[in-house]
C-alpha cells in the first residue's frame, strides 16, 4: 500500500544518503587528508621528543635520495621522517621540518615558503604537510583543524562555497598518530580547543608537561627546491643502537582512521548555534582578507567535536 511504499522510499533515500556520505568522507580521507594511528611506538615517541626538545623552533631541511647524498648520517628525527615517507611511498627528496613541545594557539594559515612570501609576496606551497604527535598531556585537547578547499583565510568567506557551507576537519592530538594533508590546505590549532566560540581567552598553563605538553614534529615535502633560507640540520647523529632498530611500525600495521561526519549543520533560525570567529595568520596579502578574523556560524555540537579525544570528524560551518 501507499504507507509501505512511502516507508520503503524513505529507507531507500537514507540508504543512498549514507552510501554517498561514506563515499564522500572516504574520498576526502584518501585525497586531501589522511590520519593513521599506531605509526610510531611509544618508546620511539619518547626518544624523538627528547631529541626534539633540544632543537628549538628553527626550521631545518632534510635531503633524501641519491641526488643529495652527503657524508653525514640522519639523526633520529630525520630517520623517523625518512622511514615514514618511505612507508607511504613518497619519494620527495626535500623535506622541511620543525618541532613544538608547547600547546599554543596557531591561527589559520597554509604553510608557504616564508622568505619568498615576505620578499616577493609569492605564496609557494609544499606538496604535503604532516604532523607526527609524540606526547600529549592529559589535559590537552589540542586538535589540528583543517579547512578542505581553502588555502587563504579569505577563502572561508568567499562565495564559491556551495550554499555558503565551509567544511572543517578536526583531528585530535593522539600519541603516535600521523596526520598527512595536501600542502596548500588552510589549518590551525586552537587553544583552548573551543577558542573560536569564546568572546575572549587567556594564556593557558604550560607546566607540568605531563598535563599540558603537546609535542609534535611537523614536516613538509617540497616538489623541487627547498624553501629559502632554511638550513640543513647538523646536530646529534643516531646512536649505533638506533641505526640498527626499526623506529616506526610497518605501514600494514598502521590503523587508518575514518573521518566521520558530524551529521548536523547549523540552523541559523535556531538558538542552538554558535558564532564562530576564526583567527587568521599573517598580513592582509597573505590572509587575502581585510581583517584578522572571519565570522562563521556553527552548530552547538562543534564544541564537543573540538574537544574530542580521539576520532577525526568533519563538521559543516555556515558563512
Amino acid at each position: 500500500d501507499d504507507h509501505t511504499r512511502n516507508n520503503m522510499n524513505v529507507a531507500l533515500f537514507w540508504f543512498i544518503h549514507s552510501l554517498l556520505l561514506f563515499s564522500y568522507v572516504k574520498a576526502l580521507g584518501t585525497s586531501q587528508i589522511r590520519v593513521w594511528d599506531s605509526v610510531v611506538p611509544s618508546p620511539t615517541c619518547e626518544k624523538i621528543h627528547q631529541h626534539a626538545s633540544k632543537l628549538g623552533l628553527s626550521h631545518r631541511i632534510l635531503h633524501r635520495g641519491t641526488r643529495h647524498d652527503c657524508e653525514r648520517s640522519y639523526n633520529i628525527l630525520e630517520k623517523t621522517i625518512d622511514s615514514i615517507l618511505s612507508e607511504l611511498g613518497d619519494d620527495s627528496e626535500t623535506v622541511e621540518y620543525w618541532c613544538r613541545q608547547e600547546w599554543k594557539s596557531i591561527e589559520a594559515h597554509a604553510d608557504v615558503d616564508e622568505r619568498l612570501a615576505i620578499e616577493e609576496q609569492n605564496y609557494r606551497f609544499p606538496r604535503n604537510g604532516h604532523v607526527l604527535y609524540l606526547k600529549v598531556g592529559s589535559k590537552v585537547r589540542g586538535p589540528t583543524c583543517l579547512f578542505p578547499e581553502c588555502s587563504f583565510g579569505g577563502d572561508l568567506s568567499s562565495k564559491t562555497h556551495e550554499s555558503g557551507k565551509v567544511e572543517l576537519v578536526t583531528v585530535p592530538a593522539v600519541e603516535g598518530r600521523l596526520l598527512r594533508f595536501q600542502g596548500d590546505l588552510l589549518h590551525a590549532v586552537p587553544r583552548p580547543a573551543d577558542q573560536w566560540l569564546l568572546p575572549f581567552t587567556q594564556l593557558g598553563k604550560t607546566d607540568p608537561e605531563s598535563e599540558w605538553g603537546r609535542s609534535v614534529v611537523l614536516f613538509n615535502t617540497w616538489p623541487d627546491v627547498p624553501p629559502r633560507a632554511v638550513e640543513l640540520c647538523d646536530d646529534a647523529r643516531l646512536s649505533s643502537h638506533d641505526r640498527t632498530c626499526e623506529l616506526i611500525h610497518i605501514k600494514d600495521s598502521w590503523e587508518e582512521k575514518c573521518i566521520t561526519k558530524v551529521d548536523k549543520k547549523p540552523n541559523t533560525s535556531s538558538e542552538k548555534v554558535y558564532k564562530c570567529k576564526i583567527w587568521l595568520l599573517g598580513d592582509e596579502p597573505r590572509r587575502r582578507h581585510p581583517s584578522r578574523t572571519v565570522n562563521l556560524v556553527a552548530d552547538k555540537e562543534l564544541k564537543a567535536t573540538l574537544e574530542k579525544g580521539s576520532d577525526p570528524s568533519l563538521s559543516i560551518l555556515l558563512q
